[in-house]
This record gives C-alpha cells, structure tokens and sequence, in this order.
C-alpha cells in the first residue's frame, strides 16, 4: 500500500505514514488514506478500496465489453444495472447508434474510478469520473 500525499510505501498495519504522517483511517474491514469528514457518509452509499486492488485496465476492459459491467467490478454495481439497463432502451426504443455515446462514457467511468479506488480514495455508488 502506498501514501497517496507522499507516494512512501506503507505496511497494511500501520497507522500512519512513517515520511508524511497521514493517518490512516478504516472502516469495517477496508482501510484507505484521505480526510475524514465530521459527516461520515453510510457505508453502503460508499464503495471503499478493496485489499487487492482492482485493476483500471480490467475495468476499462470489461465496461468496452459490455457497458456497465466495469462498474460493477469495481464496486458500483446499481450504476452498472442502471447503465446496463439504459444502453438497453437507447439501442432498442430510441437509435441503435446513440449508444455509442453512452458506451464511451462508462468506458472511460470505469477506468477512472477503478485508478481512484486504486490510489485509495473512496467512492461513492453514483461518483462519476
């Protein structure tokens, strides 16, 4: 694990950065780097980084594959379903070709979220980008 303000390398047991000092903060299980808010938002509005990371490249990968199933390897998975479902009525009510819009966007949505959940910053379920 690294220090996302200093990039030090950091042990999964340690409270703090031995080179900056940021603390580490965890909830339930997951542990990630970052400011904690006097709010803490519930966790099942956030996804928090997972201990193996997920990959950016996979998660751009499977969202060109299929849209929406980036998201939901990287944790979001109702904005997954809801892309999914989206994609589906554009392609089928509306224009078979709008879609292709549709598909950049949650390419590229996978790929950055899965690089910020990475870095260890939490995510919220809708976050997009």
């Amino acid at each position: 694990m690294f220090c996302t303000r200093c990039g030090s390398e950091i042990a999964r047991e340690s409270s703090h950065c031995k080179v900056c000092g940021r603390k580490l903060f965890f909830i339930g299980e997951t542990s990630y780097y970052g400011h904690v808010s006097f709010s803490v938002p519930e966790t099942s509005e956030m996804v928090y980084p997972a201990n193996t990371p997920k990959s950016p490249a996979l998660a751009f990968l499977l969202s060109f594959l299929v849209i929406g199933v980036g998201q939901m390897y990287v944790g979001q998975v109702t904005k997954g379903v809801a892309l999914f479902i989206l994609a589906l009525i554009i392609s089928v009510l509306i224009v078979p070709y709008a879609v292709i819009g549709l598909w950049g966007v949650a390419v590229l949505d996978a790929y950055f979220i899965a690089r910020k959940l990475r870095r260890g910053h939490p995510v919220r379920q809708w976050q997009w980008f």
